[in-house]
């Protein structure tokens, strides 16, 4: 079993990850994106590996990502954070690492479809698209697993009259998401967002803060567990 780290960083000139630097050969990726075409391999073979991607910049990551292609377990598991000197304070923070995606054409600005995935302390924002819908984190796992979400600040801008969602949860998984802070999915005139929403699985919430949504937290199917989340 290895950790296999590799780092992000929006101000690197691009590299094969291996060092925080911001130019040269071993310099950082320069987008989220980027690591994710690059890397996708099998975590589960020789022993097991985790793999480890480490965000940092002060400048936005403006392409939408979708993490597929990867074989992952229980102990074989991607985790994706920023470190305390990258990451937000407990509010949204433009000198700290966010992904925060314009425009975009893919159904979330993370989309995940493989299990067993973590995602630590990472700012989001969708700016709504006048043609797709437009979410944050898009959970939809092709195998029952695992997905963990916690101590990130998902958020909405824009006013393009299209359906969007913080965290959107499509298919059978074990959903863990906690300490998060959702706010802005609020529309006029639709009133239809939803800032956290589940349609399969099972998931866990506990101590999250949900504001200024038209929707807080909604279930129209699978099991959910929510405890001490705040909904405003």
């Amino acid at each position: 079993m290895a950790i296999i780290t590799r780092y992000v960083n929006t101000a690197s000139s691009g590299g094969d990850g291996t060092t925080n630097a911001t130019s040269g050969a071993n310099a950082a990726y320069a987008s989220l994106n980027v690591w994710e075409a690059a890397e996708q391999q099998d975590l589960t073979d020789a022993g097991g590996d985790i793999m480890e991607v480490i965000c940092e910049g002060s400048a936005a990551d403006t392409t939408a990502v979708v993490v597929d292609g990867w074989t992952t377990n229980a102990t074989s598991y991607i985790r994706i954070y920023t470190t305390q000197a990258n990451r937000h304070d407990g509010k949204w923070n433009t000198s700290k690492y966010r992904l925060e995606a314009v425009g975009i054409t893919t159904s979330g600005i993370l989309k995940i479809v493989e299990s067993y995935v973590r995602v630590e302390y990472v700012q989001f924002a969708v700016n709504r698209n006048a043609t797709n819908s437009a979410h944050c984190l898009y959970l939809s796992p092709t195998s029952t697993g695992e997905i963990y979400v916690s101590n990130c600040i998902i958020k909405a801008t824009g006013t393009a009259a299209r359906f969007s969602a913080g965290v959107l949860i499509d298919k059978s998984c074990y959903y863990y998401i906690w300490n998060n802070i959702v706010y802005d999915f609020k529309q006029t005139p639709n009133a239809d967002e939803r800032g956290i929403l589940i349609s399969a699985g099972v998931t866990y919430l506990y101590n999250n803060t949900v504001d200024s949504c038209d929707y807080g937290i909604w279930r129209s199917a699978g099991t959910v567990t929510a405890i001490n989340n705040l909904v405003n």
